[in-house]
């Protein structure tokens, strides 16, 4: 009994420490920002056609905030690396951008973050590394005593007559399998804590000025089971899932929201001094809100880190040479204008064909993960496993000083015509006879969407083309509702849209086929 009445204590001065209310009493409002889902993404990839996120513009649009409001910016997790596991072959790039997260958002001066299953991507004794100097708290409710990853099980903030109260959890079920073990059960977790909050008289569920709000990174399902079941939840802000909630869903009396992925958005909850209810609201993170503050760090910060990934880049690639050259290589789309002349010439005018300067324009040449949609045969020893090896010349040095200095255009490629999109085309063409280039997989080519057999070249009345279906499949592997947002509503494909994009890059019928 003395001991449960110690750690009680110990609890409510602990509660006591974390309430920082001469911070955030500066102000009449507070806007509880949320966002979830970075996925290791510090600016947004220059191909999209409405580009949101990038956390120069976050940094823009938390500044605009402070003006008039006090701030707590949390994260509910995969925010450090692209997918649940890293690459043997990209483990020192994706460690760059794992720490380049980090450093960023130790800038944009998080309050909390929650772990997911991307954050411990390279094993929990990487992640507590990454994270020794974060200026942020990890909130992790059920994380079980024995892991040994600095972590808090709640976090308490006063503003005004208003009392948050936040825990966090993670679902075991979205961890890779050896990592499930390390944590309790969610729902478990969340009312031992409840618990004791309310034991330590802090926390009152029947008092409308105290909000208790759960991270949590579950998906959808055990999000609403939770809210089903535990009813002293006022918000759970969750990731995982990737869902984007332009108004909050509600069981009983519990909101429900999500943010999307790639900071597209932020969510925002207000207080205010003297009213009960609180608002909900997102934010767009557009491509000028890194222009509004006199002085923006992240700015500069992120081309260093660019800079710097790029290196590290062609450096672990030139190590996956090991298969290069081994196999038959997979034609390109000089092999193809050969015999289809009226087809090259119309897919020459397409933004398709110089995909891969939008990607040099945006430092992001050597980056296999935006190179598998700017060009063919990425990752494929039939292909390329090496960013410079994208084109088989003699001299690739020379090659490649040739081509950005000849394919300079003064615009986006999607902002020039056709007619200027043909000619850059036709020179880069022309340079790769100059310098006698084999194969040239930079761009999206031919077989990026017929993706028919190499025998085709040899009998191409046995072998001919993929289906009309195929070929929109191809499309949209590429085209997801991340990369070409204006062609979803609601997380599912616009139809009329697609059919429109997909008959402007649809290449003239072949004749006698």
């Amino acid at each position: 009994m003395i001991k449960i009445k110690i750690q009680y204590l110990l609890l409510f001065i602990l509660l006591s420490c974390t309430n920082k209310s001469s911070e955030l009493e500066t102000k009449q409002s507070l806007s509880l920002i949320f966002t979830g889902n970075i996925n290791a993404e510090i600016e947004p990839c220059g191909c999209r056609q409405f580009p949101l996120g990038g956390i120069d513009n976050v940094y823009g649009a938390l500044e605009e905030e402070r003006k008039n409001s006090s701030i707590i910016f949390i994260d509910t997790g995969d925010s450090f690396y692209q997918a649940g596991f890293v690459p043997d072959s990209e483990k020192s790039s994706s460690l760059e951008k794992a720490k380049a997260v980090h450093e960023g958002l130790n800038l944009l001066d998080l309050n909390l973050k929650l772990i997911g299953e991307q954050d411990a991507a390279a094993g929990f004794e990487s992640l507590k590394s990454l994270i020794k100097d974060a200026k942020y708290e990890i909130l992790i409710s059920n994380l079980k005593e024995s892991v040994d990853l600095p972590h808090i099980s709640f976090k308490h903030f006063k503003f005004h007559e208003h009392h948050l109260f936040f825990i966090g959890v993670v679902n075991p079920e979205t961890m890779q399998n050896h990592s499930r073990n390390l944590f309790n059960s969610p729902i478990t977790s969340i009312n031992s804590v409840i618990k004791k909050l309310k034991s330590a008289n802090s926390f009152n569920p029947n008092d409308p000025n105290h909000h208790l709000i759960l991270l949590s990174h579950s998906g959808q399902q055990l999000e609403k089971e939770i809210a089903e079941k535990i009813q002293e939840i006022d918000w759970i802000l969750g990731s995982h899932s990737m869902n984007f909630t332009q108004q909050p869903n509600q069981i009983r009396q519990t909101k429900l929201a999500q943010m999307l992925s790639r900071n597209h958005y932020l969510g925002k909850i207000s207080f205010n001094k003297g009213e009960l209810h609180s608002k909900y609201s997102t934010i767009e993170i557009n491509q000028e809100l890194s222009k509004k503050p006199k002085s923006n760090p992240l700015i500069k910060f992120i081309q260093i880190k660019k800079e710097l990934i790029d290196k590290i880049q062609v450096t672990e690639q030139s190590q996956n040479n090991h298969q290069f050259y081994q196999t038959e290589q997979i034609p390109t789309s000089g092999s193809c204008i050969d015999c289809h002349d009226t087809q090259g010439t119309f897919w020459q005018s397409t933004p398709h064909s110089l995909a891969y300067i939008t990607l040099k324009n945006s430092t992001k040449n050597h980056d296999l993960d935006c190179l598998k949609c700017h060009s063919l045969g990425g990752g494929n020893p039939k292909g390329y496993l090496d960013s410079q090896k994208i084109a088989i010349t003699e001299n690739p040095r020379d090659y490649w000083k040739d081509v950005f200095s000849t394919i300079k255009p003064s615009k986006k490629i999607r902002d020039l015509s056709s007619k200027q999109i043909l000619k850059h085309s036709k020179n880069w063409y022309d340079l790769d006879l100059k310098h006698n280039v084999s194969h040239n997989y930079a761009n999206v080519q031919c077989l990026s969407c017929h993706q028919q057999s190499v025998e085709h070249m040899n009998i191409p009345s046995k072998y001919k083309s993929t289906g009309t279906e195929a070929v929109k499949k191809a499309c949209l592997n590429c085209h997801t509702s991340d990369q070409s947002t204006h062609w979803y509503k609601e997380g599912q494909l616009n139809q009329d849209i697609f059919s429109e994009m997909y008959k402007r890059v649809s290449c003239p019928k072949v004749i006698n086929e």
